[in-house]
């Protein structure tokens, strides 16, 4: 350290210095990244998340092993013998531990008398630096005991007394300029302060010690920021920004100033200027120490708690998920910097409300500190205060109460601040009522402003406001109920802005309870959360690759929807918004991409319609990619190219005096518009899927939630509740195989046909994998067999399911089967499939279309893909395969379709390989395709995800641009699929039919039995999607 600091400030450790600095690593940052990468962050700021490591109060569960400090009395003893043993170096050291205690403990006119006692004997034999550090202590003591006029005359002495010295000793001097301004800061003198740092920091840039000059901006921006105003710390910070050192120098001390100035907007709420700074601060970190070193995982920690601050929790834990592992690797799990990232990342999953996840990590944080530190220390408290906050979210009342007991005995033994004792004691007390132990007397309930003063911290007070709301609940007392629920919105909104998962909690709690008291405002309030939290999801979470937070949106939707579609039952306004939530979650697309989409459906400018479409292609692509994983270097060309059509289009745009089109995770959040409403002679049914979650938000649901949406022409939309399926504990679900609820869903969706001639259906989640049409209603009869069954995936394929319903004469129809996949046995060749493509390929001919036949080994990936950009129908007969695996649906390299001369590589993304997984249809362009068929085993199956509700295939055809997809969910005959495939062109080339028709006609063909081979029991296996 070049200055000494008045280390009785009690600042936090200067992370500034050597400790949050931030590297640009091989891993980018998800939404942080993207956000700064395409012009802006990707969420409005909201307040710093809780209990990070370098915010944390003492708090721990082990022997104290800190210095023990001397009493006043001791040190006087101790000055007199070091002085009579003619040590004095030894005694100005002891004067600084008086100092330091003294600022702790008071007692400033003791401590002056003290060393005035001392004084003259020590200013006789001290010199240089030792002399300078005793008159600082000197200073201190007498400006704290209200003699400024002393305070000057030993400060005037230490700098003047360095200045006779300057050209020996220039540092000196300077040290001493700088501990003059502490010195006046130490002592409340912070306008005179002030002005001395700006004099010293004018003096260190004159002499070009750029080490020295940043090092005291970032040590004096945080000095005057604990102990004078963020207004002065500011001018602090912008006067090293703007210094011409910094403009001409490259050096740690620069890179980190901007990671410290980046912590102190952090800490100030400036979250954009604060994310904007980390990069360069890391990139110059970067170079210096290099992409292992711990100052660069350390800067990264620092980063990601900015990120978590921001609101960035997806972010956040995708750079967490990052560290985690590579710090183990460099580091060991021993090492106390991998504890304080594992802590951190703990404390993300919280606010993510996953208390499962973090009780793991912090248990084992908890169990290392201890064994190194004891179970008083700090740290170790922290952790331990961190798993009650765990206990406490998932309601484990008495391994919560064991937890804070300790914790208070603790904290009381080691004589720790009465308001952190209190706070302890104040979560016993909850504890206490959640469990039934106590209960709440009726005038506390009613005392408001009691409640106020009890509560320390943000967590602690929702959490009363919500048990006092819920008492008075119980006990019928719905006007104080209301008004706890409206002080807890108000409090999270405040704390962390309406975009956080504890403010979701705080106002779904308040709109249930006004769905009984005031439906009208109720319904506004849903539709404003819905926004909320779907711009929150597609913000964080479709931009960062946090599987956690994929899991911790889909978990809060849940909820959300849950209750919105309780309401909604006997709301029809409700109804007609639940409607179009429905809509917005099952893929997340803002209201731009839906204008957009219009455009393209209704605008005769080609040109521009072809940039709509390739935008949607490579914007959709990226978004699914990182989505699902973390945004690495290697998505660096698909990420270009996304730019590159987002530009394009709005090149386009601004010649037609149109509106930017903004990355997909910014914009304002906006209540979704009216979805396209069912014409005369259609019904719409929306499916949506809810599930309930145990507390521990780990695993399977504790049981899902079927329910329909029925609209019908001028009526408002009915919502049903279809039935629910309880999952036996620890047990898997299993497709959702349960009579019950499907003989339910039959007799619903028949009801909904009735008067109907056509009956669209948009799944949700695994529904999408169900033969709908194949439902047997009341009579034995199927769906299918009333009305026409149409499967859409979103009201906008309802809103444009005509456009390119046929194909136009003498479209291109690309043909693949009878494929030579090559030496490798296990996958059998099909010859049902060579006649199959043959028989097509002549009914194309002979209706005026133009095929082209790929067969044996020319039905390569490039050959196909080449043939399908340029063809209205592709058709490919082949093999499908779809594996069970978290990895691999999160990389979209879990289902997909071989082709010929298979080489199978194991690599997800391998052209050459012959295997065709769903991330690679994403690269593909379709756009011109009115249908996709890949008559293969089982590849309609996918899994859950947050931007679509099966990510698999049918989301990758339909983001490569493909209007229509022919899929199948679950294995299919060779010959019995050759026969069915072939009807189905017969109705659609030779007879003229629709895409939709021709299928329906042929479902029916087989039902009836006049498809020759092929079993009616089996054509559940095909599905139709319109996109």
């Amino acid at each position: 350290m070049f200055s000494q600091t008045p280390v009785h400030l009690s600042r936090k450790p200067f992370q500034a210095v050597l400790r949050d600095r931030a590297v640009r690593l091989k891993i980018s940052t998800g939404a942080l990244l993207l956000g700064l990468l395409l012009g802006g962050t990707a969420l409005p700021p909201s307040a710093f998340a809780q209990r990070q490591e370098d915010l944390t109060i003492p708090q721990d569960m082990t022997r104290y092993i800190g210095p023990v400090v001397a009493e006043r009395d001791d040190l006087r003893q101790a000055l007199t013998h070091e002085l009579a043993e003619k040590e004095p170096s030894r005694a100005g050291k002891l004067i600084t531990t008086l100092v330091n205690r003294t600022a702790t403990a008071g007692g400033w006119p003791e401590t002056y008398a003290i060393i005035v006692a001392q004084a003259a004997p020590l200013m006789e034999r001290l010199e240089g630096a030792e002399l300078d550090a005793f008159l600082f202590d000197f200073s201190v003591a007498a400006g704290n005991a209200g003699k400024p006029a002393e305070q000057d005359a030993l400060l005037r002495q230490m700098v003047e007394g360095a200045q006779e010295n300057k050209a020996e000793d220039a540092r000196r001097y300077h040290r001493a300029l700088v501990n003059k301004a502490y010195a006046l800061l130490s002592t409340d003198r912070d306008d005179e302060a002030f002005p001395a740092m700006m004099d010293a920091l004018d003096t260190l840039e004159a002499s070009g010690e750029d080490g020295h000059f940043f090092n005291t901006v970032s040590e004096g921006g945080d000095a005057f920021m604990t102990h004078a105003s963020a207004e002065m710390a500011a001018e602090i910070y912008e006067r090293g920004m703007t210094s011409p050192l910094f403009a001409s120098t490259s050096s740690p001390g620069r890179a980190f100033l901007m990671f410290n100035y980046a912590v102190f907007l952090r800490d100030t709420g400036a979250y954009d200027e604060a994310l904007r700074l980390h990069l360069p601060a890391m990139n110059e970190l970067f170079s210096i120490f290099g992409p292992e070193s711990k100052e660069g995982y350390d800067a990264y920690d620092g980063l990601a708690q900015t990120m978590h601050a921001a609101g960035q929790l997806a972010g956040a834990e995708a750079a967490y998920s990052y560290m985690v592992p590579q710090m183990w690797r460099l580091f060991g799990a021993d090492d106390p910097d991998y504890w304080r990232v594992r802590n951190n990342h703990a404390a993300v999953l919280r606010s993510l409300k996953l208390p499962s996840d973090a009780l793991i990590i912090d248990f084992d944080v908890y169990l290392r500190r201890h064994d190194k530190y004891g179970n008083a220390a700090p740290l170790t408290l922290a952790s331990a205060l961190n798993i009650a906050h765990d206990q406490l979210d998932l309601e484990r009342w008495e391994d919560a109460e064991r937890t804070l007991k300790s914790l208070e005995a603790i904290a009381t033994d080691m004589d720790y601040a009465p308001r952190y004792i209190q706070m302890i004691a104040a979560w016993r007390d909850y504890v206490a009522y959640r469990s039934g132990v106590k209960a709440i007397e009726d005038r506390a309930l009613r005392d408001t402003a009691r409640l106020e003063g009890r509560t320390a911290g943000t967590e602690q007070r929702l959490a009363y406001l919500d048990l006092y709301a819920s008492e008075a609940e119980r006990r019928g007392l719905d006007d104080l109920a209301l008004t706890y629920r409206e002080s807890a919105r108000d409090v999270a909104y405040e704390r962390f802005t309406d975009a956080h998962p504890l403010s979701f909690d705080a106002e779904l709690a308040r709109l249930r309870l006004l769905s009984r008291l005031k439906p009208e405002e109720a319904a506004e309030g849903f539709r404003q959360l819905d926004a909320v939290m779907s711009g929150w999801t597609r913000a964080n979470v479709t931009a960062a690759g946090s599987l956690s937070a994929a899991r911790s949106a889909r978990i809060l939707a849940d909820g959300m929807l849950a209750a919105f579609a309780d309401f909604a039952r006997d709301n029809a306004d409700a109804a007609r918004h639940f409607a179009a939530s429905l809509d917005s979650w099952k893929t997340l697309t803002r209201q731009t991409e839906l204008d957009l989409r219009r455009e393209a459906e209704t605008t005769d400018d080609q040109a521009y319609r072809e940039l709509i479409l390739t935008y949607f292609r490579k914007f959709g692509r990226f978004r699914e990619l990182v989505t699902g994983a973390l945004y690495t270097d290697e998505l660096d060309p698909q990420r270009q190219e996304m730019e590159e059509a987002r530009k394009a289009l709005n090149e386009a745009r601004a010649a037609r005096g149109l509106t930017e089109v903004t990355p997909w995770f910014r914009g304002p959040v906006t209540v979704p518009e009216a979805v396209a409403e069912p014409e005369a002679g259609d019904v719409i049914v929306d499916l949506a899927v809810t599930r309930r979650w145990p507390l521990e938000r780990r695993g399977y649901p504790d049981a899902y939630e079927i329910r329909a949406v029925i609209s019908r022409p001028g009526q408002p939309p009915q919502v049903n509740q279809i039935g629910t399926i309880r999952m036996k504990d620890g047990e898997a679900p299993a497709g959702f195989v349960m009579k019950a609820v499907e003989t339910r869903l039959a007799k619903v969706l028949a009801s909904a046909a009735e008067g109907a001639g056509s009956l669209y259906i948009i799944p949700d989640d695994s529904l999408y994998q169900w033969a709908l049409a194949e439902l047997r209603t009341g009579d034995g009869k199927r769906l299918g067999e009333l009305v026409d069954v149409h499967l859409i995936t979103s009201r906008q394929a309802y809103a444009y399911r005509d456009s390119q319903s046929r194909p136009e004469p003498g479209a291109g129809i690309l043909l693949a089967g009878g494929l030579d996949y090559g030496p490798d046995a296990s996958v059998l060749p099909l010859p049902g499939t060579a006649s199959e493509v043959q028989a097509i390929a002549e009914l194309a001919g002979a209706a005026g279309f133009k095929p082209s036949l790929l067969t044996g080994k020319t039905a390569t990936e490039s050959g196909v893909r080449a043939g399908a950009e340029s063809s209205s129908i592709i058709h490919l007969a082949t093999h499908g395969f779809y594996r069970e695996d978290d990895d691999g649906a999160a990389r979209l390299t879990n289902t997909g379709f071989v082709l010929a001369d298979l080489k199978d590589s194991g690599e997800g993304d391998d052209p050459s390989d012959n295997v065709v997984h769903a991330r690679e249809v994403l690269d593909w362009n379709l756009s011109g395709a009115g249908l996709v068929i890949i008559a293969a085993c089982e590849t309609a199956l996918g899994d859950p995800g947050v931007t679509a509700t099966v990510r698999g295939l049918p989301m990758a055809l339909a983001i490569a641009g493909a209007r229509r997809s022919l899929l199948t969910i679950d294995s299919i005959p060779d010959r019995a699929t050759s026969r069915f495939m072939i009807r189905f062109h017969e109705h659609l080339l030779r007879d003229g039919m629709s895409y939709s028709k021709a299928f329906i006609a042929t479902k029916r063909d087989a039902w009836a039995g006049r498809i020759e081979g092929v079993d009616p029991e089996l054509t559940y296996a095909f599905v139709l999607f319109g996109h």
